[in-house]
């Protein structure tokens, strides 16, 4: 009789638990036969290549969190003339620096979510593959594509 009623408090609390663990592997799900742009044909089909320190945005971008980028050199493409805002991007001071020479894999922060890398430590030099879409920058390439 004990056992059943630890078992009937316990219960709702494991069930929370293995939602939750199963949350990281539905996270990011490319539809199946889904490839990884390489870096030749992310490098190809984007509209800019930046070098661009990450900073605090500048005031708000609507309910999005946004991140600025400060550019230090354009790759490819003209260099944007001054600081710019990506959407959906956030600040993580907690967040590791990117392994400068990891030019294979995407940052580990791409497993998760949007399947792409969407968090960055403040200050960091990033590379940027971008594209331009209603007259801003966007992330350019697809899921697990490198930054």
């Amino acid at each position: 009789m004990r056992t059943m009623k630890v078992f009937r408090l316990l219960a709702p609390t494991l069930a929370a638990l293995l939602v939750l663990a199963a949350t990281p592997a539905l996270a990011c799900s490319p539809a199946p036969g889904y490839r990884v742009p390489t870096n030749f044909a992310l490098a190809g089909e984007a509209d800019a290549i930046v070098i661009g320190q990450v900073m605090p945005v500048a005031g708000k971008i609507g309910n999005e969190p946004a991140i600025s980028v400060h550019p230090i050199s354009a790759l490819k493409g003209l260099l944007p003339g001054q600081d710019f805002p990506l959407r959906g991007m956030a600040l993580d001071p907690s967040m590791a620096p990117s392994e400068p020479l990891e030019l294979e894999r995407p940052h580990p922060s791409a497993y998760g979510g949007a399947c792409i890398r969407r968090e960055f430590a403040p200050g960091a030099i990033v590379l940027f593959f971008l594209d331009r879409r209603d007259g801003e920058w966007v992330p350019a390439g697809g899921a697990f594509s490198r930054w």
